[in-house]
């Protein structure tokens, strides 16, 4: 599998398209791979919509960030995974603050 995922993640990379929409793009890989894919990815011009649950990545690659709630409601965050992170645990520490139990699950 690892294979034939990293031919068509080339063919994709080099089609001349604009825009790159990749589900779990590094799941089949070695950690070689892994790396190569992020790289290239840091060095493509056009955009890119990355779905994965791999937060290396994410903390790689991910300049806004769009999650989906459990009510089906789309949430961005303008910033990165580590900005995200240290968002809310900032916002866990403030007992006061209504919306951190709503927004951190």
């Amino acid at each position: 599998m690892g294979e034939k995922c990293r031919v068509a993640f080339l063919k994709l990379y080099f089609s001349g398209a604009n825009l790159l929409v990749l589900d779990e793009p590094a799941n089949y890989f070695d950690v070689e791979t892994k790396e190569k894919v992020e790289q290239a990815l840091q060095g493509f011009t056009g955009a890119f919509v990355v779905v994965s649950h791999d937060r290396y990545l994410i903390g790689k690659l991910a300049t806004r960030l769009l999650f989906l709630g459990q009510d089906s409601v789309l949430f961005l965050y303008e910033g990165s995974w580590q900005e995200y992170e240290e968002e809310q645990n900032r916002k866990l520490q403030e007992p006061d603050n209504p919306e951190a139990a709503d927004e951190v699950r």
